[in-house]
């Protein structure tokens, strides 16, 4: 055991040494934060979960390619880590087999349907030109993700008191969000200033902000909010209302058009 130790940590530490030497510090930073949620999926799938509800909108993103002349193709931080989490729970499942790999839940058919109804239309396109088998590939890749996302999510959290702390950490990165899109909004230099999420764009390039992606969900939060309103009274019920009102404002000021319509929607 001594031995195998020994070993795990020689390769390590070689393999730190070759990455510090031959690529830049983010690289780095994200293979060494992968390995550790690696490690932390396998043993504790709800405390990686946890991680992800504030990486997913408060992590750097990495530009893979130049999709169009004023669009490249971006995945953030959270895109790695949310597939190295899964499979590591996925592992996990696999090997101890304590309980069901996944529970039935009724969003599960319609989930499965629109999957296959968007991987064929995409197929469609790559087969008639319209778009290319890359930015297709990436675009369903993104669509899966959240589906992953799903079905763990539903086979982790088991207790109800797990989903009281995940939705207090989750109204957390919504106040991040909110504040750092006011931030933006009036701090940023140019033409077409928007409100963004965090990493989008910097200060000096508002046009390389997507507010649709902020609009999008600041719909769900705005729908979770309402809901949850609808259910209490007093002091939460004011903190709901006072909290949809800057979800609200900061939505407006991302000048969305798809993102007004989904207001309408929901």
């Amino acid at each position: 055991m001594r031995v195998l130790i020994v070993f795990l940590i020689s390769i390590i530490a070689i393999s730190s040494g070759y990455l510090i030497s031959h690529y830049n510090y983010t690289y780095l930073l994200g293979v060494s934060v992968s390995f550790i949620l690696a490690i932390l999926a396998f043993y504790s799938p709800k405390m990686s979960l946890l991680f992800l509800v504030f990486s997913m909108l408060l992590s750097p993103e990495m530009k893979l390619a130049q999709v169009a002349s004023n669009r490249a193709l971006v995945i953030r931080y959270d895109d790695i880590f949310l597939i190295i989490i899964f499979f590591s729970w996925f592992f996990k499942n696999a090997f101890l087999k304590t309980r069901p790999f996944i529970f039935k839940t009724p969003l599960q058919t319609p989930l499965l349907i629109y999957t296959s109804v968007f991987i064929f239309s995409s197929f469609l396109g790559i087969l008639n030109g319209y778009i290319s088998y890359y930015k297709a590939a990436f675009y369903v890749l993104k669509y899966i993700e959240y589906y992953l996302l799903y079905f763990m999510s539903v086979n982790i959290l088991q207790e109800e008191k797990d989903f009281s702390v995940y939705l207090k950490y989750g109204w957390l990165v919504l106040f991040v969000v909110v504040i750092y899109s006011y931030f933006y909004y009036y701090n940023a230099t140019g033409t077409d200033i928007r409100a963004t999420a965090p990493f989008e764009a910097p200060l000096n390039a508002p046009k390389e902000s997507e507010p649709a992606s902020l609009g999008g969900y600041y719909l769900v939060a705005l729908s979770f909010l309402m809901a949850y309103a609808s259910q209490v009274s007093g002091r939460m019920l004011i903190f709901s209302i006072f909290t949809m009102f800057l979800v609200y404002h900061s939505l407006l000021l991302t000048f969305s058009r798809a993102s007004y319509m989904g207001v309408i929607a929901s």
